[in-house]
């Protein structure tokens, strides 16, 4: 099943606002906690492999 345009550009839209939210939030907890949030950029490229690996897998099987 295709994605209208107007589908696709709400998910865009919506896409760019959760990533700055995310943005935001992160950098305010930065501040309070700086403790916390050392090995942050591990878990970020963690997910990105399991992402492109799934993506992978999907494209090599379908």
């Amino acid at each position: 099943m295709a994605f209208s345009d107007n589908q696709l550009i709400f998910a865009a839209i919506f896409l760019i606002a959760f990533v700055i939210f995310v943005g935001l939030a992160y950098r305010k907890d930065v501040k309070m906690t700086p403790n916390l949030s050392k090995g942050v950029w591990k878990v970020v490229v963690g997910i990105l492999v399991v992402l492109g690996i799934f993506y992978l897998v999907v494209r090599s099987l379908g």
